[in-house]
């Protein structure tokens, strides 16, 4: 969970200051006749969703994996 939370942050605080970049080029060039910014909460909570149940999935995945190896082989692998 920590990393899906790290994910998140680190795509907001680097993803929202670059859309406004993109956008103020944009306005300042004429391109596509976009004059006002809005920040786009439906994508970003849509990709919160994602990444979490992603995390949920593979979370899932591995330790179903794991419950199926003997305790040996857990140890031969580490190792």
């Amino acid at each position: 969970m920590i990393f899906t939370v790290g994910t998140i942050c680190v795509a907001l605080a680097a993803g929202l200051p670059l859309g406004y970049a993109l956008f103020s080029y944009a306005k300042h060039n004429g391109i596509f006749g976009m004059n006002v910014y809005h920040v786009p909460l439906i994508p970003i909570l849509v990709m919160i969703l994602l990444v979490g149940i992603l995390q949920i999935v593979l979370s899932c995945v591995l330790s179903s994996n794991l419950k199926k190896e003997t305790l040996v082989e857990r140890i031969r692998y580490q190792g």
